[in-house]
């Protein structure tokens, strides 16, 4: 009866183990998409930022008709 409690205890601890690992993978790629994802918005903020900059410059040189 022991032995086989023993050979359960094992089985679950692989099992835990994998699932512990498995789980790291999952969040470790899920933080870089996050990062990724927030990367790029700023990107598209700044380069928003710099389109409406560019236009208000452009705006000002251009007289009043």
């Amino acid at each position: 009866m022991q032995n086989v409690l023993r050979i359960i205890r094992k089985i679950f601890k692989i099992t835990i183990v994998g699932f512990t690992t498995l789980t790291r993978r999952i969040e470790s790629r899920a933080l870089e998409l996050l990062e990724s994802a927030v990367c790029n918005r700023s990107r598209r903020e700044q380069a928003r930022r710099g389109c409406r900059d560019h236009l208000n410059q452009s705006a000002n040189k251009i007289p009043a008709a």
